[in-house]
């Protein structure tokens, strides 16, 4: 079974290759602690070798396609943003939510009416407020909703509802994609959740950090799509390294467009200048251990 049907059980996107079985066993590998950097992508060769049914990566020399990749993440690097076609932006009313969110005098019936003008968004509270649910009782009111799953729950339900279309679209290698890393990320954002709040972290900034850092691979994947270069599996050890590398710092130049917290808004700083395995910051390294917890975890 693979890494990803192992996350999440019978939850697999239909239609997308199964994960190699190679990269399975490498993923569930935990990282060396005394050695920070081995913590940092438990190898992001093999998550793009699962994220496309591939095998890992290998040492070789890079492949003439390889460089054409890597070159073209350069390019992108080099203009200093992201177009929208790339990854498209945000609605504009969610930092305006979040603001109110954050009002101590924001009613139950604000942050309700503001909700109600989004009906997926909505949608998502009313589902979240029923799994919190004793018994499995669904919630139907939007007010009780807001109340039962309180400001984080909702803060959670604004990003998920918002930033999951970045992870969809696209071109063949997007789309293959776009699925597998959308799971990945919600998991990632749990553990990154958990994390902060043991650092001492507001929780927010570890899951929204979980959730999007991964939109760094679904650019890095558009940009191959839309050069028409192809991702040949399994990639040269170098190749894999060089491309993780870049997809962070995609992910960085990406996101400082969304200020939707002081941490996080420092955190996307951090990622379009600084590699992921030598930030000091405290939320990449709550990040970096969220990463090893995930990949780490057994079958169920």
């Amino acid at each position: 079974m693979g890494w990803l049907s192992r996350l999440f059980g019978a939850r697999e996107p239909s239609g997308l290759p199964a994960p190699s079985s190679a990269a399975a066993e490498r993923f569930a590998e935990p990282p060396n602690a005394a050695d920070p950097e081995s913590a940092v992508p438990a190898d992001a060769g093999l998550l793009l070798a699962s994220l496309l049914g591939g095998a890992p990566p290998i040492d070789k020399d890079l492949t003439a396609d390889e460089q054409r990749f890597v070159a073209a993440l350069d390019g992108v690097l080099a203009q200093g943003e992201i177009a929208d076609s790339l990854l498209p932006r945000a609605a504009a009313f969610v930092p305006q939510l979040l603001a109110l969110l954050r009002q101590s005098d924001a009613t139950l019936g604000d942050i309700a009416a503001r909700i109600a003008q989004d009906a997926p968004l909505a949608a998502e509270v009313l589902r979240a407020a029923s799994s919190a649910a004793r018994g499995g009782v669904e919630v139907q009111d939007l007010a009780q909703a807001v109340q039962r799953v309180g400001a984080a729950g909702v803060q959670q339900a604004v990003a998920r509802v918002i930033f999951r279309p970045m992870y969809g679209g696209g071109g063949s290698l997007g789309v293959r994609a776009g699925p597998w890393l959308w799971l990945f990320s919600e998991r990632l954002a749990e553990a990154a959740t958990s994390q902060a709040r043991t650092a001492g972290l507001p929780a927010f900034d570890g899951y929204l950090a979980g959730l999007l850092q991964s939109t760094g691979w679904m650019i890095a994947l558009r940009i191959a799509d839309k050069a028409g270069i192809p991702v040949d599996l399994p990639q040269s050890l170098e190749a894999a390294a060089a491309v993780e590398a870049r997809a962070h710092r995609l992910f960085g130049l990406a996101a400082q467009r969304w200020e939707i917290t002081p941490g996080f808004a420092l955190f996307t700083k951090d990622a379009a200048e600084t590699p992921w395995a030598r930030s000091s910051l405290p939320l990449a390294h709550c990040l970096r251990q969220a990463q090893a917890a995930v990949l780490a975890r057994p079958a169920p």
